[in-house]
């Protein structure tokens, strides 16, 4: 390793620097001189066109927005998606631990919790293990972790757009 001495340093640096300068001040006046600064008034954003060559624009239509950047979306621009509930009850049958149905128009949508809404009288030992959708089947299947000596009906709600 080769140690500068403090004179040579202070040289490279005054080099540098002054290359640096050099370079920036003809970039800026390059640009300068092509009319790429961009000037526009309070509230414009630069916009380019297919060429790179950016314009002072105005928002219009629902978006407006300030100097400051502050960005205003007009009333009633963002709707949230209106939802519904459908449920679906699945009957287990006694001595079973699954029921799945298939093909029904109102499964299309997302699976809520499930829970027993009748219940045999031994359903208090028995718990929903997996509640599982396959929409390229259109087959909704629920799976509890032990048989009832009765039927057992499982209410799946399922929540959609309306």
């Amino acid at each position: 390793m080769v140690q500068l001495t403090t004179a040579e340093a202070k040289r490279i640096n005054r080099e540098n620097r002054s290359s640096y300068e050099t370079g920036l001040g003809d970039r800026v006046r390059e640009l300068e001189g092509n009319e790429v600064i961009v000037v526009g008034t309070e509230g414009q954003v630069p916009i380019c066109d297919a060429n790179g060559v950016p314009t002072p624009k105005t928002f219009s239509g629902d978006i407006s927005n300030t100097a400051d950047g502050v960005v205003t979306v007009g009333n009633d621009k963002i709707i949230e998606p209106k939802l519904k509930v459908v449920n679906r009850d699945l009957t287990i049958a006694a001595e079973a631990t699954s029921a799945t149905v298939t093909n029904e128009e109102d499964i299309d949508g997302f699976l809520g919790q499930a829970h027993f809404t009748a219940a045999s009288a031994d359903a208090t030992a028995t718990e929903i293990v997996s509640v599982r959708f396959v929409p390229s089947t259109g087959a909704l299947t629920v799976t509890v972790n032990a048989a009832a000596t009765a039927e057992t009906v499982v209410r799946v709600p399922i929540i959609q757009a309306a």
